[in-house]
């Protein structure tokens, strides 16, 4: 009976520690910056960011965002939803323009840096709408 209380005990714990959205962005910035050539290495830092998204740790997500985009910036299959996410991440976490508006610069980026990414663009484009304010 001790053991299975034990195991429960244990099980709880890697539980928490594995939906915690800094823990997470941790291990995969330690993994990327120790394997920066590895091919899957960008789609592993992005799946992270979208994990941290998920699980509502945007500061962890925004982290892995910037990563990729920084070390990874001619991905644009991985770049351009990594911005807009960031973007969205920022417009949505205020209902005050002055806030919201943190969102432009990382969706200017998608616009102007991956303009064959036509599906980003779109989103990117209505965001920015959204944000300012305009009507369409």
């Amino acid at each position: 009976m001790k053991g299975l209380i034990f195991l429960a005990i244990l099980a709880a714990g890697v539980a928490v520690l594995a939906m915690n959205p800094g823990f997470i962005a941790d291990k995969v910035l330690e993994f990327a910056k120790q394997n920066p050539t590895y091919a899957n290495t960008p789609d592993y830092v992005y799946d992270g960011a979208r994990a941290c998204q998920i699980l509502q740790g945007d500061d962890a997500a925004l982290e892995l965002y910037d990563y990729l985009y920084k070390t990874f910036p001619n991905n644009a299959a991985l770049c351009a939803p990594a911005m807009y996410y960031s973007g969205k991440i920022k417009a949505e976490s205020s209902y005050l323009k002055v806030f919201r508006v943190q969102a432009l610069p990382y969706l200017q980026i998608v616009l102007d840096q991956y303009p064959d990414q036509l599906e980003w663009n779109a989103k990117a484009k209505q965001l920015m709408i959204e944000v300012n304010g305009d009507k369409p």
